[in-house]
């Protein structure tokens, strides 16, 4: 025993003040709550008591909401005038993954913003136009169309 003591009780005295100083600093940590110690936080936090599975299902939701097809949007052919009010909602179509019908807002005309639910082209030409689509599950698509506009209609 004596030589087992000699050859080892430097080791086992050194780790029993380590362990004394650790548990000491430790016991001094105090939670948001109150909490004195790092066992009272542990317990408090690591607990499951009294937790759902919420969490988890709306991970679930959300990975089947984020694999989703974006909205289709197609462009109606129609002829369009210059100097005619033109209404965006017939000119595009949009549709979600269920085939539903969504709205079509037109952001952009040759590249300047646009904010109206209609628009009166000045001249005639090809227009770019970026539309935008979005599902009821917030899935955005965005589509670029190149629209011709026909001259002036001549009232005979």
């Amino acid at each position: 025993m004596k030589i087992i003591i000699q050859e080892y009780g430097k080791a086992i005295l050194t780790s029993l003040a380590a362990v004394l100083i650790l548990v000491f600093c430790l016991y001094g940590i105090v939670g948001t709550e109150g909490e004195q110690g790092i066992f009272a936080l542990l317990q408090k936090y690591a607990s499951n008591a009294g937790r759902t599975y919420q969490l988890y299902e709306d991970r679930e939701v959300y990975h089947s909401v984020i694999q989703r097809n974006p909205p289709t949007i197609e462009y109606i052919g129609q002829d369009i005038h210059a100097g005619e009010k033109v209404k965006w909602q017939s000119l595009f179509l949009a549709s979600d993954a269920d085939k539903r019908q969504t709205a079509v807002q037109v952001i952009s005309v040759d590249e300047n913003q646009i904010e109206d639910t209609s628009y009166i082209f000045p001249q005639s030409g090809t227009y770019e136009i970026l539309v935008s689509a979005k599902d009821e599950y917030g899935i955005t698509a965005w589509k670029y169309f190149h629209i011709p506009v026909q001259r002036r209609k001549v009232n005979a």
